[in-house]
């Protein structure tokens, strides 16, 4: 059994097979590493190894195009996609695996929610995520990040409440927007309503 000591030996190690073999290098790999991204220095090796995928992508807020995603590339005769990006070695971000998506413009599309749960997903090789009712994205810790937070081990800080709310705009043209209203622990005992209380 081989022991792949960076993404790229793995690599040549597959392009260096004859592709018809080179789907049990893939499980290999996945049983060695079942965590992923694989970060090496400034690099980040992202995965997504299912059958059926036709386009696999990450979207990374830190894109500055339309749509943010990076293409990964198939690895020929197997189901593994990959891409390897730079980062600061101090990044912290948050990402999501973008699955047989149109790769067309974000800004144009009328219905980014219902393109997001569909196509959109949590990295399956990343256990570090932050979920919220919609949604869990995926967390890349870059080696000088800060610590990320554990959100579970606080369970002894008061709670505030999240109420949901569903918005209209005509000026907008949208309709059935959710939209999520924090108040504090003990908000609704006595405190002293909030500018936008009194506004409305």
């Amino acid at each position: 059994m081989t022991n792949w000591t960076s993404f790229e030996s793995f690599l040549k190690d597959a392009l260096n097979t004859p592709i018809g073999s080179r789907q049990p290098l893939v499980e290999q790999l996945l049983r060695q590493r079942a965590n992923f991204p694989w970060i090496e220095h400034d690099t980040a090796t992202f995965i997504f190894a299912r059958p059926g995928a036709s386009r696999v992508a990450v979207n990374l807020d830190t894109i500055r195009r339309d749509p943010p995603f990076v293409p990964m590339e198939n690895l020929a005769g197997t189901t593994l996609w990959y891409v390897s990006v730079k980062f600061k070695p101090d990044d912290l971000l948050d990402y999501m695996i973008v699955i047989d998506d149109s790769m067309t413009s974000v800004a144009r599309d009328s219905n980014i929610v219902a393109r997001v749960n569909k196509y959109w997903h949590s990295d399956p090789y990343n256990p570090t995520k932050i979920s919220t009712r919609q949604m869990s994205v995926s967390v890349l810790r870059m080696p000088e990040a800060r610590p990320f937070p554990d959100w579970e081990k606080l369970h002894r800080v008061p709670h505030g409440r999240v109420d949901e709310h569903s918005v209209r705009s005509v000026q907008l043209n949208f309709g059935g927007r959710k939209c999520w209203v924090y108040t504090p622990p003990d908000y609704d005992s006595g405190y002293e309503p909030l500018p936008a209380d009194r506004a409305a």
